[in-house]
Order: C-alpha cells, then sequence, then structure tokens
C-alpha cells in the first residue's frame, strides 16, 4: 500500500517542459452574490445551498434560514446540515437538533450531544440555573 502512495507522489511531482502533467488544480472565482441569489431563483436545491451559505459566511443567519429551509425540506444533504449549523449559530438548539437528525449516524450523533447540553443546562445547580 506505501508503495502505491509512493508512486501517486512521484508522478503528481512529474512535469512535463510544458507545465503538463502533475497535479491539476483548477481555481474559480467564487460568483457574486448577485450570480448566487439568480441561481437560486431557479429552485435549484444546489443553488439554494451555496447562496445560503454565502449568506451564512457573510452573517447574514436569519436570510441563511429562510434560503436554506427549502432546500433541505428537498432532502439536499449539504443544505440540511448547513441549516442546522445556521439555527445552532443562532441559539436554536432544538431546531438544529431535528435537522441534524436527518443527516444519518453523524447527524443523529451531533442532535444527541445538543440535547445532552441542553439537558446539562438545564440542570438544578448549573452555570444557567440556580440551584434549589
Amino acid at each position: 500500500m506505501f508503495w502505491r502512495r509512493r508512486d501517486r507522489v512521484r508522478n503528481a511531482e512529474r512535469v512535463g517542459p510544458d507545465g503538463s502533467g502533475g497535479a491539476r488544480f483548477t481555481f474559480r472565482a467564487m460568483p457574486s452574490e448577485a450570480e448566487l441569489r439568480r441561481a437560486a431563483e431557479t429552485g435549484s436545491p444546489q443553488a439554494l445551498n451555496q447562496y445560503g451559505v454565502k449568506l451564512r459566511i457573510d452573517g447574514r443567519l436569519e436570510e441563511a434560514v429562510e434560503v436554506l429551509t427549502p432546500a433541505a425540506e428537498a432532502g439536499h444533504q449539504d443544505a440540511t446540515a448547513n441549516l442546522a449549523l445556521t439555527l445552532l449559530s443562532l441559539g436554536r438548539g432544538e431546531e438544529a437538533a431535528a435537522w441534524f437528525e436527518r443527516n444519518g449516524p453523524m447527524g443523529e450523533a451531533m442532535a444527541r450531544r445538543i440535547r445532552e447540553r441542553r439537558d446539562e443546562d438545564d440542570a438544578p445547580g448549573s452555570p444557567g440555573r440556580p440551584a434549589h
């Protein structure tokens, strides 16, 4: 197995005189917000997810929730995870947990952790709650 990895590294390092060969990377500029919004207007779950991520990165969390929700409801896995993360950032843990649960075993584990943390915070004597 090690020799295969070594050969891949060697092949990636080989570059011809014209610059061909070796590792190939394609870089594209991030689409503008206007381009992402126009694509999202088609209703494509992928486009909605991309626009929602852009809004989230820009700190426009409430708008991101509005854009990501239809994509997540359509079953787009990335949008489901991005929606859950956005809701968590907004402090809406229970909603986030519900969306995480739709993302398979890893999402279920995240939902469990969110709910366990909430239960710990609600326990008497926890920092968020006075002891009786």
